[in-house]
C-alpha cells in the first residue's frame, strides 16, 4: 500500500471518530421513538454517580444493538428520597405535566422493596406516555390522571440470570425501556413481558395537605395551595403534634430570615421554607418544623392547616 493511501485512510479514519464523537452517526443509525425520562435517587445512594453512569452504558449499549442513535435522557432527577415513593411520585407527575402533549418513557429507578415481592410492570397511557419501573404506587399519581390504556408485568424468570438484588433499574427497567424507544410496542416484547390487570396497580394517592418533596434547599412542598387573602397559616404536624404560626409571603425574598409559606414554583402548590436561609442553615423550615431530630418530617407526612385572614 502506497504511503499516500495509508495516509488517506488515517485522514478517513479521524474524520468518522470524529463524527461519531460529536453525534453524527451514519444514517442506518434511527433515532429513538420517544423522549425519555429517568426518575432516580441516585444522589443519595450512589453520590460517587458510578450507578447512573452503569444506567446510561446498558441504555446506549442497546440502541446501538437495535440501530438506534443514542440520546441521554431528557432528565434525571437526583432529589428524589430513596426509602420513600412520595417524593418519587411527585417528580413522576411534574414531569408527566411538562411533557403532557410530548411521546415520552418514564423510567422509575426510585424502587424501596427492591429485591421483594412487587412486580415489574409497563405502563402505556391515553397520553402516549410509557411507564417502566416498580409497581410501589410510584406512577399511580400521573397515569390515573391521564387513564390508563394498557399494562404488563415484568417475567421476573426472564432476568433471573442477570438481575441484582439492588439494582433493577439497570438490569430490567432500563433494558425495557430501551427496546420499546428502539421502535418495538410493549405488546410486541411477548418474551419479557405479559399482561397485567391495572386493577393490582399500587395506588399511592396524594393526599390534602400532604407533604410531597422536600427539595435539597429545605423548601416544603405541600399539596394544596395557600388563599390569597390568608395571613397566616397554624399548622400541626400530625405525626409529632409540633405546631407552628407561619406568615405567608407573596415572594421568596418578603420575608429575609423569617419562616413563612407561600405559593410556590410547581403549580402553585403551597411551599414552606426560611428566606435567605436555605442548605444546611440550622434554623431551616425542616428543623423548625421537626420535634423530634431523629425522626424529622418526610414527605408523606400529613400537616393540619388552620389558615388565619
Amino acid at each position: 500500500m502506497e504511503k499516500k493511501e495509508i495516509q488517506e485512510i488515517k485522514i478517513y479514519c479521524a474524520y468518522t471518530l470524529s463524527k461519531i464523537a460529536h453525534g453524527f452517526f451514519p444514517e442506518s443509525f434511527r433515532k429513538p421513538r420517544n423522549e425519555l425520562v429517568f426518575i432516580t435517587d441516585f444522589a443519595y445512594a450512589r453520590p460517587d454517580a458510578v450507578a447512573p453512569n452503569e444506567c446510561l452504558i446498558e441504555l446506549n449499549r442497546i440502541y446501538r444493538k437495535n440501530g438506534v442513535v443514542y440520546k441521554k435522557p431528557l432528565i434525571e432527577d437526583h432529589e428524589v428520597y430513596s426509602l420513600n415513593p412520595i417524593s418519587g411520585a411527585f417528580h413522576v407527575d411534574m414531569y408527566a405535566r411538562a411533557l403532557e402533549d410530548i411521546p415520552t418513557i418514564f423510567v422509575g429507578v426510585v424502587d424501596p422493596g427492591v429485591g421483594g415481592k412487587r412486580e415489574g410492570i409497563v405502563i402505556k397511557t391515553k397520553k402516549n406516555h410509557i411507564y417502566v419501573g416498580p409497581n410501589n404506587g410510584l406512577f399511580w399519581e400521573a397515569v390515573s390522571r391521564e387513564g390508563v390504556e394498557e399494562v404488563h408485568k415484568v417475567k421476573d424468570s426472564v432476568f433471573e440470570s442477570v438481575k441484582s438484588v439492588t439494582f433493577h433499574g439497570r438490569d430490567v427497567f432500563i433494558p425495557i425501556a430501551a427496546e420499546i424507544n428502539s421502535g418495538k410496542k410493549p405488546s410486541q416484547l411477548k418474551e419479557w413481558l405479559e399482561p397485567f390487570d391495572q386493577n393490582k396497580l399500587n395506588k399511592l394517592c396524594f393526599e390534602k395537605n400532604q407533604i410531597l418533596h422536600i427539595d435539597g434547599f429545605n423548601l416544603i412542598k405541600i399539596n394544596t395551595h395557600v388563599p390569597p387573602d390568608a395571613k397566616y397559616a397554624n399548622i400541626t404536624v400530625e405525626k409529632s403534634g409540633k405546631n407552628s404560626t407561619i406568615p405567608t409571603a407573596i415572594t421568596f425574598v418578603d420575608k429575609p430570615g423569617e419562616i413563612m409559606t407561600y405559593s410556590g414554583s410547581t403549580r402553585g402548590l403551597m411551599e414552606i421554607a426560611v428566606s435567605n436561609k436555605v442548605l444546611n442553615y440550622e434554623g431551616n423550615a425542616v428543623k423548625q418544623l421537626t420535634s423530634d431530630p431523629e425522626n424529622p418530617i418526610v414527605p408523606g407526612d400529613i400537616i393540619n392547616i388552620e389558615w388565619i385572614y
